[in-house]
């Protein structure tokens, strides 16, 4: 029997089903718990108490959100979404959404001009929060998907109206006259023939 996964929706549901209730001739007996003929697979699932929670990622947000860094939390929940452990990845967002997004108020000062600014009503928790959300898009992006495979809504703004790379800016920003003449002097230093030394 194929793997299935739970993004894979009511096909998840289908294949629990499948390996849990025994005996079912056709569609119509699995979809049936307790005389009842359910339509969808989801629905007989819980229906027969097979309920899927992510009550043991809350357990692990909840231990590790004091003492991991956000961007590392944020890592963790883009691979749970990739490898589709997480049940309701909204939800678990919404839930643990301060953690989440700890360092964004100190990273949106830190990039400074880069960023695109947000509304002037926004809040000081929204721009934190939908921030927050850009940072975990690229974080899935990284993992090769975008938010309808995360199940999520992403962020409202575009924070940057381009990628730089701040170091690159920092190397590439000198003046051209100074560094040839640098360059022209330590040339001549060393192809400088060898009786002169």
């Amino acid at each position: 029997m194929p793997v299935v996964i739970p993004r894979q929706g009511e096909h998840f549901y289908l294949r629990t089903l499948l390996t849990v209730k025994q005996g079912a001739r056709s569609y119509r007996d699995l979809y049936t718990v307790n005389g009842i003929n359910y339509e969808l697979p989801s629905a007989a699932c819980r229906a027969m108490g097979l309920t899927f929670d992510d009550s043991e990622w809350v357990s692990l947000f909840n231990e590790v959100k004091d003492t991991s860094s956000a961007s590392s939390l944020r890592r963790t929940f883009a691979v749970a979404i990739h490898h589709s452990i997480v049940h309701d990845p909204q939800a678990l967002w919404d839930r643990f959404k301060i953690a989440l997004t700890d360092d964004c108020v100190w990273r949106m000062s830190r990039l400074g001009e880069g960023l695109n600014s947000p509304p002037s009503d926004w809040s000081n928790d929204r721009r934190r929060f939908d921030f927050g959300l850009w940072l975990l898009e690229e974080n899935l992006k990284d993992l090769g998907m975008d938010w309808a495979a995360a199940r999520m809504s992403g962020p409202t703004h575009l924070w940057l109206t381009q990628q730089r790379n701040f170091l690159m800016d920092d190397d590439l920003n000198f003046v051209q006259e100074l560094e040839a003449r640098t360059h022209e002097s330590s040339m001549g230093v060393f192809f400088r023939p060898a009786r002169e030394l």
